[in-house]
């Protein structure tokens, strides 16, 4: 028997639900007109570290059986992550490739730089193409476009399991150790990558956090506003420092240290006002807690572009 107060139980139940159904429709609407540079952060904002320690192990383990790691050893292991990862048709969710798109997938240097015995499935052509929209190359290094991938993952994360989104960070961990090793052999191709999609990253988080309202509130000038934060990211990660921020920014679980670091350089060159702890409510909600964000902030002033920011400060902007 169900008695009246289940019944208000129910209903009440309900109604949240039919209430979280149409603020989850609400924010799909909103986030159909997003800038590609939202998703980029979306996917940079998942923790996947635990992807990374996953990977490691194996990468360093397969280094070690190679002897002679040469530059095009290192390309066929490119290939054969990406072929490994096509097999396991996690972006089976986008839409058929083209037949322009099949035409441009060359499969014969895809099987030149794979096991002669490497099974292809069926259909691998196919998700070849799907995979180029995803990707560009900088030379014989291929580069993840993060802001498509973190679309993809924003728009499958509940059609996809837990192994596959896993998958998904598991590629990038894995591409990144093999292009910082075809880097050290060919030293030249740091200069390239666009200036990376790690400089690329970077300068969209920092532009997103900057411009929230709680800047605006905390700037101590007005000459602080949406201009002089794109210009001054633009410089930072232009200048002699962006290499360094960019390693760090590398290890998942340092980029909130990174953002917090240049938050508090910002407030000691006298950028924003009130107390490291003061400017980290004001930020609100970023997984840690404020004192924790008001720690990373006080070690601003000790990083070694804390100078550069403290004269791009004081120098006057046309």
């Amino acid at each position: 028997m169900i008695l009246k107060n289940d019944y208000q139980e129910y209903n009440e139940a309900l109604a949240a639900y039919n209430e979280h159904v149409a603020q989850i429709e609400e924010a799909k609407k909103i986030m159909m007109n997003a800038p590609a540079e939202v998703f980029g952060k979306y996917y940079h904002d998942f923790d996947f570290g635990m992807a990374k320690d996953s990977v490691v192990t194996d990468y360093l383990e397969w280094k070690m059986k190679q002897g002679n790691l040469t530059f095009e050893v290192l390309k066929e292991k490119q290939t054969i992550t990406v072929a490994d990862f096509l097999k396991k048709d996690i972006l089976r969710f986008t839409p058929p490739p083209t037949q322009r798109e099949l035409d441009e997938v060359r499969l014969d240097i895809v099987r030149y730089n794979l096991p002669h015995n490497y099974d292809l499935p069926q259909h691998f052509e196919e998700r070849c193409a799907q995979f180029h929209r995803f990707i560009s190359w900088e030379d014989d290094i291929l580069i993840i476009d993060y802001n498509t991938y973190g679309k993809y993952l924003f728009d499958c994360l509940s059609m996809l399991s837990r192994e596959e989104r896993l998958a998904l960070f598991e590629l990038d961990a894995m591409l990144m150790m093999i292009h910082e090793d075809m880097r050290k052999i060919r030293p030249e191709l740091r200069k390239k990558p666009g200036d990376s999609n790690h400089h690329f990253a970077i300068t969209n988080s920092l532009k997103m956090l900057l411009g929230g309202e709680w800047f605006k509130e905390l700037r101590t000038e007005d000459r602080y506003d949406k201009k002089w934060i794109e210009d001054f990211v633009d410089s930072l990660m232009k200048s002699e420092w962006s290499e360094m921020i960019a390693e760090d920014w590398k290890i998942a679980d340092k980029r909130l240290e990174v953002k917090c670091r240049i938050v508090g350089a910002l407030k000691d060159a006298g950028v924003l006002k009130g107390s490291y702890l003061a400017i980290a409510r004001g930020m609100g909600d970023m997984q840690k807690k404020v004192d924790t964000l008001a720690k990373y902030m006080g070690q601003g002033k000790e990083q070694p572009y804390f100078d550069w920011i403290k004269n791009y400060v004081k120098t006057p902007k046309d």
